[in-house]
């Protein structure tokens, strides 16, 4: 947990360093109706938790053999995302987000000898609703989103032993559900704090690799460009 929240608190001393440098003496009243785009960077998790098993407490071998022994999936994340505002309230986003690479580390046979590494990339693309606040008088902006989201998850290599089978690519559609907070910086520039959450799908069983998708802690650091 703690190796998550750090770059997170990077992520927030970025985002309030860039209100820094926003022109506080705006004397021209911030459209509320305009179509933006920008670049999307910081920090995930591809949580594998729910297929990591210890060969200790699996009865079947063969459940262990085609789950993981571990899991790195933490790291640096980027994307872009494009949207249109329609009032103070709502506004509509797209946005496509490479996650960090994850490390997987199998161990047949509950046999150091015979471990193999796998690295395991996920992505995301997305369609949200965003419902907005405005906070008080200020160029603040409290959110919440929600939409669809496609996941995918593409391997550098077979999960069998021998190369038996070719490296697994495999995608599903899963709900996303986000929040956080949007800074105002003036007529063309707008930067935003968020937190994303997809779930997963699949559970540790036999030979589930086909299927599996791990579920997604992002922390959003994004900068746009409003037209």
């Amino acid at each position: 947990m703690k190796k998550f929240v750090c770059p997170l608190l990077l992520i927030a001393g970025i985002f309030f360093s860039a209100m820094s440098f926003a022109d506080q003496g705006q004397s021209l009243p911030l459209k509320q109706q305009f179509l933006y785009a920008g670049l999307i960077g910081g920090y995930g998790n591809d949580d594998w938790s729910s297929m990591v098993v210890s060969y200790n407490n699996v009865a079947d071998i063969a459940t262990y053999n085609s789950n993981p022994a571990g899991v790195d999936g933490k790291g640096a994340l980027f994307g872009l995302n494009a949207g249109y505002q329609f009032n103070a309230h709502v506004a509509v986003e797209a946005e496509y987000v490479k996650m960090p690479t994850a490390n997987v580390s199998m161990k047949y046979f509950g046999s150091a000898s015979l471990e193999r590494n796998i690295s395991s990339q996920l992505s995301y693309a997305a369609i949200t609703l965003k419902l907005m606040a405005p906070i008080f008088n200020s160029n603040f902006t409290f959110f919440a989103e929600a939409g669809p989201a496609y996941e995918w998850r593409k391997d550098s290599a077979s999960w069998d032993l021998l190369d038996e089978y070719p490296a697994v690519s495999v995608g599903t559609w899963a709900p996303l559900f986000g929040g956080g907070f949007m800074y105002r910086m003036d007529q063309h520039w707008q930067s935003e704090l968020a937190f994303q959450y997809l779930p997963g799908t699949g559970k540790s069983v036999g030979d589930p690799m086909n299927y599996y998708i791990p579920e997604i802690y992002a922390g959003q650091f994004k900068l746009d460009y409003i037209f």
